[in-house]
């Protein structure tokens, strides 16, 4: 005699047997209609490779795998600058936490007048008629200083651009420990976004010559291609991302005036600093010029040796500067400033007409610096924009002899704006 399978397996048991019938039914109805639900997700995925990315839940190991991307990229970008930061010494800043973003997205005619405080992510940028394609995007790994070059070079495109002009959320989290967010006016774009582009592929990575310390030229090629290809079809999805640390402060000469308009220092910063210089003021007799001085050393002693083949000011430059300012007016006041307060200390303790900062962070000695009526500077971007934002005279050393153009030198600070810039 025959026996069927099911009898077999579940005997005589009735409620058993009809449960597995249903089982079984409801295993064939799946089998049968699951590839006609599946098509359709698959045909949108094809359409918008961000789409399940962006909408779908969050998944731990899709997300452990986004934070290994980040690693990596992170870890890639400083082995390919490696080359610069022998002598430069450049570490990434510790990115800082702030929730809101000052940005303005420009449309095709006017500019808005609203400036939403968000990060751009996803949907800010891909789900608006806004965004002027290709987009492109500033980037640099370095400190303070870097970050406002960054940020004021892409200033200076976005004026004279028809794409979308924006910068890191790297560069918006440093510039705003010094600057008000509210008067930023470039976009800021996500790192998450960032990332995922160049995993996606949608994404292009432009490079200086950081071999040469050519931190320029790939800049202007790169937006007039972005500029190119939007004429020739303004929908298509890009991101340039232009790497580097720009180092040709002539490229804001006709700018200033855009520059100085976004780069406001704090409140809090600027309240700091005055209170400073009035307890300084208080204790004189008379009444006092105040004259920042800015004096960079660390690592940048061995990155002028091996890099510029040239070495930083001496001491000869910091009392020819001092004299400078003495002759000019009645009561100068200096302000020093430096990376290294030891050796500013040893140089000019004979000094009776220089004090020195008493701020904890880079950002409230930025601030100190430039509310004071002139500068002197001996080298970096640090240097540099506290005596560019004071907007008084300024005083620099001119290093003679070095197998590359340092960051500030007579053919760096030229042009419209930079008439009051000296070297010694």
């Amino acid at each position: 005699m025959k026996i069927k399978m099911t009898d077999y397996l579940l005997g005589n048991n009735r409620k058993r047997r009809l449960r597995v019938y249903i089982s079984l039914l409801a295993l064939t109805l799946t089998l049968t209609f699951l590839p006609l639900i599946i098509k359709p997700l698959g045909d949108t995925a094809l359409q918008d490779p961000f789409h399940l990315r962006h909408h779908q839940h969050p998944d731990p190991v899709a997300s452990r795998a986004k934070h290994s991307i980040h690693e990596n990229h992170l870890r890639e970008g400083s082995s390919r600058d490696s080359r610069l930061r022998e002598g430069k010494m450049e570490s990434e800043r510790e990115m800082r936490g702030r929730d809101a973003v000052s940005l303005r997205i420009e449309g095709e005619g006017e500019r808005s007048t609203e400036k939403p405080e968000v990060i751009l992510d996803y949907d800010a940028v891909f789900n608006t008629t806004t965004t002027r394609w290709p987009l492109v995007v500033f980037s640099t790994m370095g400190r303070l200083g870097n970050c406002l070059s960054s940020y004021a070079t892409a200033l200076t495109f976005a004026a004279r651009s028809d794409v979308t002009i924006a910068v890191t959320q790297n560069i918006y989290e440093s510039v705003t420990s010094l600057l008000e967010p509210s008067s930023l006016s470039l976009a800021v774009v996500s790192s998450e976004l960032l990332f995922e582009a160049q995993d996606l592929g949608v994404a292009e990575v432009v490079q200086p010559d950081y071999l040469h310390d050519d931190m320029t030229s790939h800049l202007l090629p790169a937006v007039q291609r972005a500029a190119e290809e939007r004429a020739k079809d303004a929908t298509k999805r890009k991101i340039y991302i232009l790497e580097g640390y720009p180092n040709r402060m002539k490229m804001l000469a006709g700018h200033h005036s855009k520059v100085r308009s976004n780069f406001q220092i704090r409140d809090d910063l600027k309240r700091k600093a005055m209170n400073f210089l009035d307890k300084i003021r208080k204790s004189s007799r008379r009444k006092p010029t105040f004259i920042g001085f800015h004096i960079r050393r660390k690592d940048y002693v061995k990155y002028s040796q091996k890099f510029h083949n040239c070495s930083l000011p001496s001491s000869a430059f910091y009392h020819d500067a001092l004299d400078y300012y003495r002759a000019r007016y009645a009561h100068p006041l200096f302000v020093v400033a430096s990376d290294d307060l030891s050796h500013a200390r040893q140089h000019l303790a004979d000094a009776r007409d220089v004090v020195f900062s008493e701020m904890s962070r880079p950002e409230e000695d930025l601030a100190l610096l430039a509310s004071c009526s002139h500068s002197i500077m001996t080298a970096g971007s640090f240097g540099f924009w506290a005596s560019y934002l004071a907007g008084g005279e300024v005083l620099y050393a001119h290093l003679k002899g070095c197998s590359r153009t340092p960051w500030v030198h007579p053919d760096t600070v030229s042009g419209p704006g930079f008439e009051r810039w000296r070297e010694v």
